[in-house]
């Protein structure tokens, strides 16, 4: 398999991988396929997935994905590091999960930044 671009959250001993491509769908298919799984991501905008029996998590959308999808989908990440970590959410410690989902949404849109500033870059002008 390919090695996308990633970030870890040290402190849950999470690595959420971050796959921004045109190909994203396809991309996640096959990674599903390899755990025996199936999902219809045909009417997806973005797509996150926590793997049974590997470290961390993966995020999948296609470069232009609005924002609202990186946020939504890091949610999701967040969901997943708690649960991995058996953390519950209440009022006394919303503060440090504000904090934690800030820093999955940061560490996305800014590989997804510079996935798009590279891409960019090889593009010939017309």
């Amino acid at each position: 398999m390919t090695d996308y671009p990633s970030f870890n959250i040290d402190v849950y001993y999470t690595r959420v991988h971050v796959v921004c491509d045109d190909d994203w769908r396809k991309i996640a298919n096959g990674i599903l396929k390899k755990d025996g799984l199936n999902v219809d991501l045909e009417n997806a905008e973005a797509f996150s997935l926590r793997l049974k029996n590997q470290y961390g998590c993966y995020v999948f959308f296609h470069p232009d994905a609005e924002d609202r999808c990186i946020y939504h989908e890091a949610t999701h990440v967040l969901m997943y590091v708690m649960d991995e970590c058996d953390l519950s959410f209440d009022v006394n410690s919303s503060e440090p999960i504000a904090y934690l989902l800030e820093y999955i949404i940061d560490s996305i849109l800014k590989l997804k930044n510079l996935r798009n500033r590279t891409a960019f870059k090889g593009k010939k002008k017309k």
